[in-house]
Formats: structure tokens, sequence, C-alpha cells
């Protein structure tokens, strides 16, 4: 109740609505309250009990949206991709696997996304290519 109590006299800082931490408190929903709580008290969502793991926190965030950004970008290729492979267009499939393949590459040199995800996606997407490519290769 003490943490609540808390929330309540602070959150005028976040400028939150009183029903908005009702509704929580309602629907139990702790792990909320406590990033709430940890926003009031200034720590930025970590609920490191030394220098060092906060440090790490703070580090680990970073990485984390930066390397989103590769991610993201190679789901997207495959995806194109993909795409292209469906609709049967082989001279614009051919490109989007390449780029594809050469973002996987890069994320996976990055370290971003471990080497055997990278081939395993890699591998899927050339066995879809070349059954569009070479169909009676297939039977």
């Amino acid at each position: 109740m003490m943490l609540i109590a808390r929330i309540l006299r602070d959150s005028a800082s976040l400028r939150l609505p009183i029903v908005i931490l009702l509704a929580m408190l309602r629907n139990r929903q702790t792990s909320a309250l406590l990033a709430l709580y940890a926003q009031v008290v200034g720590r930025n969502g970590s609920l490191a009990n030394s220098k060092s793991a906060a440090k790490r926190a703070r580090v680990s965030e970073r990485q984390r949206q930066r390397n989103r950004v590769f991610r993201s970008a190679a789901r997207t290729y495959v995806r194109r991709a993909e795409r292209l492979i469906a609709d049967g267009d082989a001279e614009s499939a051919a490109l989007a696997v390449g780029n594809a393949m050469s973002t996987l590459d890069r994320a996976a040199a990055k370290g971003i996304i471990h080497k055997n995800n990278a081939a395993r996606h890699k591998s899927r997407l050339m066995a879809k290519f070349n059954s569009l490519v070479r169909p009676s290769a297939e039977a």
C-alpha cells in the first residue's frame, strides 16, 4: 500500500489521471505499477541495486535500440522478397533476394542475429526462390 501511496503522491509530475492508477490497481497490474513507480523515482524503468547493474541496464537498452533497426530491416527485406516470389516476378525477386541475403549477412556479422539464424533464413528464402525459377527441378 505504501507503493500506491507514493505513486499517487508523486504522479502529479507524470500528469497521470487517478482513474488510470485506480484501473491498474483494480486489474492487479503490479508490473505496470512497479514500472510507473520506477519512473516516478527517476530510475528510468531499471530496478538495479548497484551502479554497475544500472549502467549495464543503460548499455543494454542502447544496444537494443541500435540492433532493432538492423533486425527490422532484415525482416522487411525478407518479407519483400517472399512477396515478390509469391507474385511470380522472377527478375524483381532476384534483386530482392540478393538484398535480403546481404542484409541478413550484415546483421549476422554485427552479432545482431546468430549466424545460424541468418543461414536458416537465407536457405529457406533460396528454396522458395529456386522453386519459382526452376519449378520443373522440384518434380
